[in-house]
């Protein structure tokens, strides 16, 4: 009887020590796509798709 709820124990910890949290991923994917100082407008372009609302002013362009 002892043995079966160890092995019940051990099998329950196992597979509760497997469980992943998707909420960090999505977090994890935010942050890889943060666009960063330095970035060309073609990395930018392959991460976020080309836009048709640029605006245009004396500091540069603004991509909305």
């Amino acid at each position: 009887m002892n043995i079966r709820i160890l092995i019940l124990l051990t099998c329950a910890l196992l597979v509760g020590g497997c469980v992943s949290d998707k909420g960090e991923s999505s977090r994890a994917q935010q942050k890889q796509k943060d666009p960063e100082v330095g970035m060309t407008k073609d990395q930018i372009i392959a991460m976020y798709g080309k836009t048709d609302n640029v605006q245009m002013s004396s500091e540069g362009e603004t991509w909305i």
